[in-house]
């Protein structure tokens, strides 16, 4: 089990709304990005990432299921088609050399 602050949650959301390293941006809300910022924790951890067995070749599977509050219909659909390409932008960028 992995806790995760109320700021790693904001981060996250900023992150993936923001569009980074090339990527469509993302509308997710709190609890939609809480697995992604455990993720990206571990992933900048090196015992975490020991543990795990979190390498530039794992696969991981993120579930978000809310979207940004007052998000609209078309958002949420939308979150759900790009949601992938920008996940795997950060873990290449958070596993680069692992």
């Amino acid at each position: 089990m992995v806790t995760i602050n109320d700021e790693a949650a904001t981060d996250c959301m900023r992150l993936l709304a923001e569009g980074r390293y090339g990527d469509t941006p993302l509308v997710a809300g709190e609890s939609a990005v809480a697995g992604l910022a455990g993720l990206l924790a571990a992933a900048g951890n090196d015992e975490a990432r020991a543990t795990l067995d979190l390498r530039k070749n794992s696969r991981v599977v993120l579930f978000g299921t809310e979207g940004a509050e007052f998000a609209s219909a078309s958002e949420v659909i939308h979150t759900h088609k790009v949601g992938m390409k920008a996940i795997n932008s950060l873990l290449r960028l958070f596993l680069r050399g692992s």
